[in-house]
């Protein structure tokens, strides 16, 4: 019986030995699984980290060419305004020639009928003095007002002017 009893005892811590063993066997497995994995996991935790670091890099020079782009409409809105501002200016110069035009042609005309019954007139009144004297200035102040017409008209038409005296008895090429 004791033998018995040894050889169970004996049989028991092998087999406690055994378990002991693939246990042990188990856990070292374990370990190194785990060793691996967390080998694995730092070298995503390393990619993961260069992602970042590449995204941010991404972020920042995409943030500086909105900033610039944004700088750049800013810009062209304000010239295109400027321009849009010369524009309209430019309309109504343009329109304010027209009228002038307009308004210095039709004055001029008046101006030709005046300047025609001062000249026929003088030569009726040939011996009142006096008489001709009041016709003479209305003949130049209606000729001044016709300069003053040529020069709105040639305003309105954007001509260079070149004026030209011309004497009361000579004649231009222009009437002839």
């Amino acid at each position: 019986p004791i033998r018995r009893l040894g050889f169970q005892i004996l049989g028991g811590a092998m087999i406690f030995t055994v378990i002991t063993i693939f246990i042990l066997v188990l856990l070292n497995k374990t370990f190194q699984k785990t060793y691996y994995l967390n080998e694995q996991l730092e070298k995503l935790n390393l990619q993961l980290q260069d992602e970042n670091h590449h995204r941010e890099m991404a972020e920042l020079a995409l943030k500086k060419s909105h900033d610039l782009l944004e700088k750049r409409v800013e810009e062209r809105t304000l010239e295109l305004r400027k321009n849009e501002e010369q524009l309209l200016h430019s309309q109504k110069l343009e329109a304010i020639g027209r009228l002038s035009g307009g308004i210095a042609h039709d004055f001029n005309h008046i101006l030709c009928v005046i300047n025609g019954y001062c000249d026929a007139a003088l030569e009726e009144i040939k011996g009142n003095s006096e008489l001709a004297g009041d016709i003479s200035q209305i003949l130049n102040a209606s000729k001044r007002g016709a300069s003053l017409t040529r020069q709105l008209l040639a305003f309105s038409r954007k001509q260079v002017l070149s004026p030209q005296v011309l004497y009361r008895h000579q004649k231009s090429l222009r009437y002839q």
